[in-house]
């Protein structure tokens, strides 16, 4: 029986990323947004995938504030460099003028607390094959 929540680890551009798992009930209910946000967008075909279509839709459905109250929502119990990236004046130091790599440590939390993120929306090898690939695209090398 398991008495405290996994902690995971890991360097993405030579930075040391620490995040906790969520709770269940907090894992679920953000699993639940998570999903409403991005279903409509697995229909498509891989290669007309437009991620920038997706990002344009996505924010002029939600509000900045919105974004902003998920993105500290999914980065909640995470730390880079021991930095606690959940409490808004560190986020502000961490990320500033470096939203690829924002990108990229949102997207290690979410696999780390649901497997891969991909495998949760249901897709096909080659359709996460493709989606990490344009993904990788969208994220700028580190400087």
């Amino acid at each position: 029986m398991k008495n405290k929540l996994q902690t995971s680890n890991t360097k993405i551009e030579d930075r040391e990323v620490l995040t906790t798992a969520y709770p269940a009930r907090r894992g679920l209910k953000l699993k639940i947004k998570l999903s409403r946000l991005l279903i409509p967008f697995l229909d498509q075909d891989t290669d007309n995938l437009d991620l920038a279509l997706i990002s344009k839709t996505l924010t002029e459905n939600l509000t900045e504030d919105k974004v902003e109250d998920l993105i500290f929502e999914i980065l909640m119990s995470t730390h880079v460099d021991s930095k606690d990236v959940s409490d808004h004046t560190q986020f502000d130091v961490v990320f500033s003028a470096d939203f690829g790599f924002l990108y990229k440590v949102l997207y290690y939390v979410l696999e780390v607390n649901y497997g891969s993120f991909l495998d949760m929306m249901g897709l096909t090898e080659k359709k996460k094959k493709d989606m990490k690939e344009k993904f990788r695209e969208l994220t700028p090398a580190s400087k």
